[in-house]
């Protein structure tokens, strides 16, 4: 690093902790829901009970096959939920529309 640039944001995590915690979420993610390289970002990062009403449509499609087993129902029918449930965001945030 060139003096002056101690500002400059620096791309992803800043601390290794929380990278290998990053990675672990990631792979626990992957094998539960048998999903391979890119998860959406709010499967890897829940909040601090681990139980968020407000998920991703993004994580709620990529969690259907095994709510769908778990609960004895079609996928089909669980991802009509997911569309049909889906909330707009309300207030202005960083992530994607979904």
């Amino acid at each position: 690093m060139r003096p002056g640039d101690e500002w400059r944001i620096q791309p992803g995590p800043s601390s290794e902790a929380l990278a290998r915690a990053v990675d672990r979420a990631v792979a626990v993610v992957q094998a539960a829901e048998t999903a391979s390289g890119l998860i959406p970002a709010d499967a890897a990062s829940g909040g601090g009970s681990g139980l968020d009403p407000h998920i991703s449509p993004e994580y709620a499609r990529l969690q259907a096959p095994r709510v769908a087993v778990a609960r004895g129902l079609a996928e089909d029918e669980v991802l009509d939920l997911v569309e049909r449930l889906t909330e707009g965001r309300t207030l202005a945030s960083s992530e994607s529309p979904g």
